[in-house]
């Protein structure tokens, strides 16, 4: 099985992760580096493509600018271009999803990657797997790492306006990514079955199949 995981804003590379940068490279990156490295371990995984965008920031490791980096035989990431060179952080590449979702079908098609699985991590990576499975009809699996509506309610509870708040952090493009990837993905991977309740919000999840996972210490 070739599995792709999607995780896009964050800042990966093989070693000395740059996590606690900002509030975008906390712990979902080391969630998802761990992931691909047990999965790429994995006897019936014969690879493992951990897609991110593609940086080229002065202020950054020139590592973030290799279109692919090697990490082991079984375990690549592959960065995408979107939304220009420079860093960005995740509420301002919603804009640029769609260019990320056109690049990643021209590396597939290019380099003739045969891809079983594809596994998404956050909102964002959830809109581009959507549009991937439905145009190359593979499956895939979504862990949202947060989830928008608790956000929001956190906010607003916190003297943040509904404006200022949408504004900011383009709370519409997220519920509308949260509400497709619960229709369309295979199933939706949770740490506890507490997280499972805070999907009641949302519209669809009652369609979403949930599969609890909890993380390894």
């Amino acid at each position: 099985m070739v599995i792709q995981l999607i995780s896009i804003h964050g800042l990966f590379q093989g070693s000395h992760l740059e996590t606690g940068k900002d509030a975008d490279n906390g712990g979902q990156i080391i969630y998802v580096m761990e992931l691909a490295q047990a999965l790429s371990h994995h006897p019936d995984v014969s690879m493992v493509y951990l897609t991110t965008r593609r940086i080229e920031d002065p202020a950054l490791d020139p590592a973030y600018a290799e279109p692919i980096e090697q990490i082991h035989p079984k375990f690549q990431i592959r960065r995408v271009w979107c939304g220009g060179k420079k860093y960005l952080y995740k509420e301002q590449l919603w804009p640029h999803l769609d260019e990320f979702v056109s690049n990643t079908i021209h590396m597939i098609h290019n380099d003739k990657l045969s891809i079983d699985w594809i596994h998404s991590h956050y909102a964002d990576a959830g809109y581009v797997a959507a549009e991937l499975s439905a145009y190359l009809h593979i499956p895939f699996a979504h862990t949202a790492h947060s989830l928008g509506r608790p956000k929001l309610n956190k906010l607003v509870s916190s003297g943040f306006s509904d404006s200022e708040t949408f504004t900011k952090f383009q709370f519409q493009n997220r519920f509308r990514a949260e509400e497709s990837v619960l229709a369309s993905a295979e199933f939706v991977v949770t740490s506890t079955h507490r997280e499972i309740s805070l999907f009641s919000e949302y519209s669809n999840h009652q369609l979403a199949e949930y599969h609890v996972i909890p993380p390894r210490d």
